[in-house]
């Protein structure tokens, strides 16, 4: 299964985006970075399901740093 993982550049960032992912119900899970991507947080924001338009928009609007990437599970 593909899912989808939005890296944010610190905890602060990925707190307030999951925030918005639950007022927002966008089921998501907090998890580690992958070990292929580097992130000066160490967490990042998996998505299961195509990521929202108004949640890219969020994160845009928010001056987060973000970068979006495909992650394969098992």
């Amino acid at each position: 299964m593909t899912e989808t993982i939005i890296i944010l550049q610190n905890i602060r960032q990925v707190i307030k985006t999951e925030k918005w992912c639950v007022n927002n119900l966008v089921d998501h899970k907090i998890v580690p970075v992958p070990k292929e991507y580097s992130s000066e947080c160490g967490m990042c924001i998996l998505i299961q399901s195509e990521i929202p338009e108004s949640l890219i928009s969020y994160l845009e609007e928010s001056n987060f740093t973000f970068q979006i990437k495909d992650y394969k599970t098992a």
